[in-house]
């Protein structure tokens, strides 16, 4: 995909096909690339927020998988349950926490007591029950805090609430990667939708570009193509009606080792790392770590996020994942 921004070139015009404030922000983008001090967040932890627009389409499933997976990458990462007032990823992981943070009603905000280790080696941190423990900006005093534990964590990994509400949108705003987890679902396709519009809406456009960049996961998919028809489907309604560009992360697929891992409160891809589902979530973390990680020249989150915006990762670097590619 090349939206014809110049790399070396911060003023070159965008493709005159996007609409205006798309092609403000990829020139913004492109200067704050060549000035990384322009942008405040381009050497803070990576912030990635797991959500849907729809429950009950495997979004904690897709966050607890994806967290273990980039852990075995060695990215130290923490898990934040952060769906409010219903928080299940400890369920999911086999956990029984001994407490729940409360952004609300801990001015203090220190996590190291509250944080749960758990499979090979990553940290969880639980949600609270109160619905309302979101408020103002708790979520990002919430990063901020994660941020500051030792070791740093590589990336932080939000399992947000489902739904367009203030609960989901809170933590879709503090992230640099929104993940829009859908179904082929008719249903879940429309939510998706509304959550998309509703991210974009509430979007920090203050900076360059506005956070977060979104992606979408179609998960229980019978194969590729219906996968993607599904990401076509709600990628043409945004293009069209918010002059967006999604981008398409992969699928997954349906898998009996996802349901029996849910029932027995184990992680698909511990239980059955040979499973195709977990071959996909592994292929989901390669490319996620492809926009991460900071070799040695200092090439970060957001110089990554420009290239791949840009067209300039190679095909291979860009192929869709799939069970086969791991």
């Amino acid at each position: 995909m090349n939206l014809g921004l110049r790399a070396n070139h911060p003023g070159a015009s965008a493709d005159p096909r996007l609409p205006r404030d798309q092609a403000l922000a990829l020139r913004a983008l492109a200067r704050s690339i060549q000035d990384p001090a322009a942008h405040r967040r381009i050497d803070r932890t990576p912030v990635v927020c797991v959500c849907s627009g729809k429950g009950g389409v495997g979004k904690s499933v897709v966050a607890t998988n994806l967290s273990i997976v980039l852990a075995r990458r060695g990215l130290e990462p923490v898990l934040i349950d952060a769906d409010a007032g219903t928080p299940n990823a400890d369920i999911l992981l086999g956990l029984t926490p001994g407490r729940r943070i409360n952004p609300g009603l801990d001015s203090s905000m220190d996590l190291r007591a509250a944080v749960a280790p758990t499979h090979d080696g990553l940290r969880f941190l639980a949600g609270p029950t109160d619905p309302d423990a979101y408020v103002g900006r708790t979520v990002d005093r919430l990063v901020d805090a994660a941020c500051g534990l030792s070791p740093r964590p590589g990336v932080i990994v939000l399992d947000a609430g489902a739904g367009i509400g203030p609960a989901v949108r809170a933590p879709a705003r503090v992230s640099d990667l929104a993940l829009v987890v859908l179904t082929p679902d008719p249903t879940s396709i429309a939510d998706a939708y509304a959550l998309i519009k509703a991210i974009h809406l509430n979007r920090t456009t203050g900076e360059a570009p506005p956070r977060p960049l979104i992606g979408t996961v179609v998960n229980q998919a019978i194969n590729d193509a219906e996968a993607r028809r599904c990401h076509e489907r709600l990628a043409q309604c945004a293009g069209r009606f918010l002059g967006l560009n999604i981008q398409s992360m992969g699928w997954l697929p349906s898998c009996g080792s996802v349901r029996a891992g849910v029932r027995d409160r184990r992680p698909a891809v511990v239980g059955e790392a040979d499973s195709a589902f977990s071959a996909s979530v592994r292929s989901l973390s390669g490319l996620i770590c492809e926009h991460i990680r900071k070799p040695d020249n200092q090439d970060g989150w957001w110089r990554r996020a420009a290239r791949f915006l840009r067209g300039g990762y190679s095909r291979n670097q860009e192929r869709p994942f799939t069970p086969d590619n791991t």
